[in-house]
């Protein structure tokens, strides 16, 4: 009896190790990705040489971490929403410049800003 000794044994590629790497890559992946919804924010940029008195039409809020100011009087945002919508009725071209404080967060100014918008108004500028 003769063994056959020319034919090589056929090797069976396993599938567990791609199974694996497919597996880790998809966690990555999973773990990597972001789903928070990103949104534009227009804004105008602040001009230089052009100052609040001279454009007539721009009202100047102040941001803090607990109230918004204008002219010293503290508001909160509903009450805040509430006199910018009987200014804008005055005054459809109203302008309006946030000047947040040294120590606010970031999310503060945003949301001072999205209760503008909805507020419709469309002219905002941050200023320092």
């Amino acid at each position: 009896m003769q063994l056959d000794s020319d034919r090589k044994p056929r090797r069976l590629i396993s599938l567990t190790p791609l199974i694996d790497v497919v597996f880790i890559l998809l966690v990555f992946f999973m773990i990597s990705s972001n789903f928070v919804e990103w949104r534009k924010i227009p804004l105008q940029s602040g001009q230089s040489g052009n100052s609040t008195s001279s454009q007539g039409t721009a009202l100047l809020i102040r941001v803090t971490d607990d109230h918004l100011y204008i002219e010293d009087t503290a508001f909160d945002s509903i009450a805040l929403n509430s006199l910018l919508t009987e200014k804008m009725d005055e005054n459809p071209d109203l302008k309006i410049l946030i000047k947040p404080e040294q120590a606010v967060k970031l999310q503060r100014l945003v949301s001072v800003m999205d209760d503008l918008q909805t507020s419709a108004i469309n002219q905002v500028t941050i200023v320092k």
